[in-house]
C-alpha cells in the first residue's frame, strides 16, 4: 500500500527539524546561548538514545541506498557532533555542526520529495 502523503509529511517534517537546528546556530554566536537553546542541553541522558538513534537511522539509510550517501553520512556526523557539543560553550564549531546538520536534513527531506510513489495494483 503506498502512501504518499507519508513521504511529503516526512520531508515537511526534516525541514521543520533542519530549521529547528539551524536557526539557533546561525542566532546564538551573535546572541549567546538562550533558555530555549539550553533546555536541549538540560536533556541529558537522552543525548545517548539521540546518538545511538542517529547513528543507527544514518547507517541504515546508508545500506538501504535510497537517499543520497552524502546527505546520509552528514546526518551521522553532524547529528552526533551536534549532540556531543551541546553542553559545550556555544563555539564555531557547535554552530557549524547546527548549520551541517540543518543542510543534511533539508537534502534528505527534498530526496524523500522528490521519490516517486509507487503503487501497488
Amino acid at each position: 500500500m503506498s502512501m504518499p502523503w507519508l513521504s511529503r509529511f516526512g520531508a515537511v517534517c526534516g525541514v521543520i527539524l533542519a530549521l529547528s537546528l539551524g536557526v539557533p546556530g546561525v542566532v546564538e554566536p551573535f546572541t549567546g546561548e538562550t533558555t530555549v537553546t539550553s533546555f536541549v542541553a538540560g536533556l541529558g541522558a537522552a543525548f545517548m538514545v539521540f546518538i545511538a538513534g542517529s547513528v543507527l537511522f544514518g547507517v541504515s539509510m546508508l545500506r538501504a541506498r535510497v537517499l543520497p550517501r552524502v546527505a546520509a553520512a552528514g546526518y551521522i556526523v553532524s547529528l552526533v557532533m551536534l549532540a556531543a557539543l551541546a553542553p559545550l560553550p556555544d563555539s564555531l564549531l557547535s554552530s557549524a555542526a547546527h548549520i551541517a546538520a540543518a543542510a543534511s536534513l533539508v537534502w534528505l527531506s527534498a530526496a524523500v520529495w522528490a521519490v516517486p510513489s509507487t503503487r501497488e495494483p
